[in-house]
């Protein structure tokens, strides 16, 4: 029904929702419904009609879910340009909780390549989400964390981070009903060389945490 609202939404002039209201319904209706494709849409609707300069924390949460959204349905891995264009729109406001989302992601990808800087970036992550109170952005900058952690050889560290950011999922997410809770990298030749990873002890206590 909000699609064809979308599609009709031009030929009324008078239509009380704007494009942009009915957009986000849209993308609130797909994420609920974990369609990922249909949300993808959306965000890109979204990012045509928002005004960047005028919004830039809008378009760097757009930009930071959109990514996560293309590699979690396997059309593409993160896309680090994209991350730092988000990193640098949410410089506008450092202390928000867009930042801290748009830095964690842009560390993930950077601990994936080996980039030095990404330890760091990761660090900034958690300090501005653990202020803003966003529990999305602090659950991506834990994992993060976690994830540098365990490059740094500090699995007891790695291991007290994944579990916070489980706890804060447990929060918003319903258990699933399934029997059992794996990760599966998206790198599955380096995730093998590399051993246990941040998300794989996410899912771990996650499963504890649901009985799984």
């Amino acid at each position: 029904l909000l699609t064809r609202a979308l599609a009709l939404h031009s030929l009324l002039p008078d239509a009380v929702e704007s494009r942009e209201e009915l957009l986000v319904r849209l993308r609130t209706a797909a994420e609920d419904a974990g369609a990922m494709d249909e949300e993808l849409g959306a965000i890109g609707a979204l990012l045509e009609v928002i005004d960047e300069a005028r919004r830039p924390l809008d378009v760097a949460e757009l930009l930071v879910r959109g990514t996560l959204l293309r590699f979690s349905a396997g059309h593409e891995f993160f896309s680090e340009d994209t991350l730092r264009r988000a990193v640098t729109l949410a410089e506008n406001a450092p202390d928000s909780w867009q930042h801290a989302y748009a830095l964690a992601e842009l560390a993930h990808v950077g601990i994936w390549k080996d980039d030095p800087g990404a330890p760091g970036w990761a660090a900034r992550a958690l300090e501005v989400a653990l202020d803003a109170g966003n529990p999305r952005a602090l659950s991506y900058a834990l994992s993060a964390n976690a994830m540098a952690a365990l490059i740094g050889e500090r699995p007891a560290e790695a291991r007290s981070l994944a579990a916070r950011a489980a706890a804060l999922v447990d929060e918003v997410v319903p258990p699933p009903d399934v029997d059992v809770l794996v990760h599966v990298p998206g790198d599955p030749e380096r995730a093998w060389k590399r051993g246990s990873v941040a998300p794989d002890g996410l899912a771990r206590a996650l499963g504890r945490l649901w009985g799984l």
